[in-house]
């Protein structure tokens, strides 16, 4: 049986070793907001079957895992915001399996230690039409993902105390019509990827890494392939 949260607003709620909102069946979440909510050694909102976020609001939330929401298996997010929320790990959302779709969003200010934004640690992520400024990790500044699909999408002032800026790969990524712009890293100013990584009709401007690709870190099962910093532009 699936469950609905339609037209709700969640301040100042706590919840102490569990999460806030848990689904352990299919559920949605509509139209509703989540502000200064804290799950300690748990998550905020946790989908353990598929789940969907539809036009909500997450802000100043503090999880363990998810900052906003977790999925366990597949999980939608569309037309929602994601502001100052932090995680250990993903700070705005966490897939820990199944294929995550994200269209439509907008992630500001967001941190973590893995995944500023958004943590995608196996399965299938595809992100679009998104917007991603000031999120901040040790890598994957704005996303942190194992594999998966970016288009339509724009990055600007995200950071990252290790690697990737704005995007850290660690098996295959494919960039489509993206812009990147002011992201920092040591490694890979905009985008690190571990092993395999696919770019085309976008832009790299104005981003820094301390060490290695000012925009972009390509390498191959750990070692570099090439390391690229140049500007790309928009076809």
């Amino acid at each position: 049986m699936s469950g609905t949260i339609e037209n709700c607003t969640f301040i100042n709620c706590y919840a102490n070793q569990s999460d806030l909102v848990l689904f352990d069946n299919e559920g949605t979440i509509t139209n509703s907001r989540f502000n200064n909510n804290s799950a300690l050694d748990g998550n905020m909102v946790y989908f353990q079957s598929a789940g969907l976020i539809d036009g909500c609001c997450f802000s100043e939330n503090n999880a363990t895992y998810g900052g906003g929401v977790r999925f366990k298996s597949d999980g939608t997010v569309v037309n929602s915001i994601f502001e100052g929320n932090h995680a250990d790990i993903g700070g705005a959302i966490y897939s820990s399996s199944g294929e995550l779709f994200v269209d439509a969003c907008h992630f500001e200010s967001n941190s973590a230690n893995l995944g500023g934004a958004i943590r995608a640690a196996e399965g299938y992520l595809f992100l679009s039409n998104s917007t991603f400024v000031k999120n901040s990790a040790d890598a994957g500044g704005a996303i942190s993902l194992y594999d998966g699909r970016v288009i339509n999408s724009n990055f600007s002032q995200n950071l990252a105390n290790l690697q990737g800026g704005a995007i850290y790969s660690s098996t295959m990524v494919m960039v489509d019509t993206c812009s990147f712009q002011n992201n920092i890293a040591d490694d890979g100013g905009a985008m690190y990827c571990s092993n395999i990584g696919s770019v085309q009709n976008s832009a790299f401007m104005d981003n820094t890494a301390v060490n290695n690709g000012g925009a972009i870190y390509l390498g191959f099962n750990g070692e570099a392939s090439a390391v690229i910093s140049v500007e790309i532009k928009l076809h």
